[in-house]
């Protein structure tokens, strides 16, 4: 009889593992999709989150639409760790900057070429960084981000580092 037991406790163990072993891993990453507000929430505290974002810009007749990969890795100490990674980089001009270079004297093959060129500068620019930063520095720069008002000075106070990718 005991032996009847152990063996079913076996069993029921090994049917416990096996059904564990099938169960899906979930990271514990909240997808945030593209809304930067889920995204800026979890940065108040530094939650596991992960968001797509794309902005648009239009500068000096050039039409920049930019899409990053960014994650909140969880803390370090005190800090946030913050990854973000450009996804895309696409690079317009306006008809009204064409027209001005056309204006200017420039030959069409010599904007394509300006075209081509500006291109390849934003493509090279693209960041794989990460980041060690006050999560309430995060949530107020998330914040600034889903607001539309980027600056150079977001990156202060943010410690970051390339990260460099295997291939």
């Amino acid at each position: 009889m005991n032996k009847r037991i152990v063996t079913l406790g076996s069993l029921i163990a090994l049917l416990f593992l096996a059904t564990a072993c099938n169960m899906p891993f979930t990271s514990g990453v909240k997808d945030c999709g593209e809304d930067m507000e889920c995204f800026a929430e979890a940065a108040e505290n530094c939650d596991p989150a992960k968001v797509l974002f794309t902005i648009d810009l239009e500068m000096m007749g050039v039409k920049i639409a930019s899409t990053s990969y960014q994650e909140i890795v969880g803390k370090e100490d005190d800090l946030c760790l913050f990854k973000i990674r450009t996804e895309d980089v696409s690079v317009e001009f306006t008809e009204e900057a064409i027209n001005q270079m056309l204006d200017m004297g420039l030959t069409q093959e010599q904007i394509d070429e300006q075209i081509a060129m500006t291109q390849e500068q934003a493509n090279t620019g693209q960041l794989n960084q990460i980041c060690r930063v006050d999560p309430e520095r995060l949530a107020t720069v998330m914040g600034q981000w889903e607001a539309g008002e980027l600056s150079t000075d977001d990156w202060t106070g943010m410690d970051c580092e390339d990260v460099v990718e295997e291939e």
